[in-house]
């Protein structure tokens, strides 16, 4: 009797274990948009909860083929060569920050080798392994503050996001977005005027780190957990607040990186540290907000994809909505994307009219302007027409490169008193702005 007891206990609490349950759905499945370059959409997909339970969601896009072709990161050889910024008041961070970066090492190296180091003999912060074998742990130090080591154990040959975050408070990591170990941790960082090195520890020339780095931002304040979801996938800026640092190391030769953020703290590379394409999921034409969500019971909500196409050539572009959640039967749902771009020119000019103000009859000014073409294909230009023939336009340039520009000059010459406004309309080839229309006026 008592086993059976056991046995409808056991069954029921299953049962009720069951039925508190998330169950995750989403439409549309899929999504394929054909754009021209420079265009844009936004699709909404609607994640339903079917369950009885909050349906706990957190979401990433990822390139599904070489949709990141282009990006560079910085290899290093683990065994003399690094990267120096040289000292920089905005890089002396006392009481909060947060250091982030794609990683991808390699078996090798030297005895801990150092990511990142601020300091000279020894650091104020720094981003260390704690081996140089296949399989290894990530940490942080913060002098007069504390250290953090990794929950999850790294391998080699993988691309990994790691974010570590200080608010004066706990020290906190995040990889790939998710948090792995939080440490409880008070007080000032140390703050010296010292150099910040990328790639070994300057104390005893040691530390030499084997692998490669993409994308390493530096910030002095806390990153919330959404924030670094938000742009863990994608360049930024270099305007955002707070940030105080941002080598994408997309320059691929010379021996100089440079910081995107408004601080210009240029890295210069030492010894042979290497240009490499860059694996690493960053791309920045697909685009998913909110970043995390809390789907009740019985309830849906809607996540706006955006497909971004400014700056890309034409071409087959793939990804995926990555939805990770909390349904036992369907934890991670992938939706696929798919961009097809046809390549456009991009029509563009340097001003948005031409005053000559007072010109004397009988007179002529010349004032100029710029055409650029700022699209992946050939900007043909049909025609330039004004009705006002005290303007004249020099004879039509009927073909712009992708990239390129020209130079019109428009001469005018009044022929009797008084306000003189008109329009000159540039017919094109641009899918978008097939007709533009620059004001003249004298």
């Amino acid at each position: 009797m008592k086993n059976l007891i056991l046995f409808i206990c056991s069954f029921l609490l299953a049962a009720m274990t069951l039925a508190q349950t998330p169950v995750i759905s989403v439409n549309p499945d899929s999504i394929t948009e054909n754009l021209y370059t420079g265009g844009s959409v936004i699709r909404n997909l609607t994640i339903s909860n079917t369950g009885t339970a909050d349906l706990e969601c957190t979401v990433f896009v990822e390139p599904t083929d070489s949709s990141t072709m282009g990006n560079k990161a910085v290899q290093f050889d683990g065994i003399n060569d690094y990267i120096a910024v040289m000292s920089s008041q905005s890089l002396q961070l006392s009481s909060q920050l947060t250091i982030e970066a794609w990683i991808r090492f390699e078996v090798g190296g030297t005895e801990h080798p150092a990511l990142l180091w601020k300091g000279t003999q020894t650091s104020d912060y720094d981003i260390f392994m704690d081996s140089t074998i296949a399989n290894r742990h990530i940490g942080l130090n913060l002098r007069n503050v504390g250290s953090i080591m990794s929950n999850a154990v790294l391998s080699a040959g993988i691309w990994y996001h790691v974010a570590f975050t200080y608010d004066g408070t706990a020290i906190q990591l995040y990889i790939n977005g998710i948090l792995d170990h939080t440490q409880a941790d008070t007080g000032t960082i140390a703050v010296t005027p010292s150099n910040l090195y990328l790639g070994f520890r300057c104390f005893s020339n040691s530390g030499f780190y084997k692998g490669a780095i993409d994308n390493l931002r530096i910030w002095n304040e806390a990153r919330t957990q959404d924030e670094i979801l938000q742009t863990l996938n994608h360049e930024i800026s270099g305007q955002e607040p707070g940030l105080v640092a941002c080598w994408e190391f997309n320059e691929g030769s010379g021996s100089v990186a440079n910081d995107a953020s408004n601080y210009h703290n240029k890295g210069f590379l030492k010894d042979g540290t290497a240009w490499i394409n860059s694996a690493a999921p960053i791309l920045n034409w697909l685009y998913a907000d909110p970043v995390s969500m809390t789907i009740g019971a019985g309830e849906a909500s809607s996540l706006e994809v955006t497909l971004y196409a400014t700056g890309l050539n034409g071409g087959a572009y793939n990804g995926q909505v990555a939805i990770h959640n909390n349904d036992p039967a369907n934890p991670l749902l992938e939706v696929p994307v798919q961009m097809n771009l046809t390549p456009s020119a991009n029509i563009h000019l340097s001003v948005t009219q031409l005053d000559f103000g007072k010109v004397l009859v009988g007179t002529v000014k010349i004032l100029p302007f710029n055409v650029s073409n700022t699209g992946y294909y050939t900007l043909y230009i049909s025609s330039m027409t004004c009705p006002n023939s005290d303007y004249v336009i020099p004879p039509l340039i009927d073909t712009i490169l992708q990239l390129g520009s020209a130079t019109i000059n428009v001469t005018y010459t009044p022929s009797a008193w008084g306000s003189d406004d008109t329009v000159l309309t540039i017919q094109s080839n641009d899918h978008f702005s097939p007709s533009v229309n620059l004001p003249l006026s004298g």
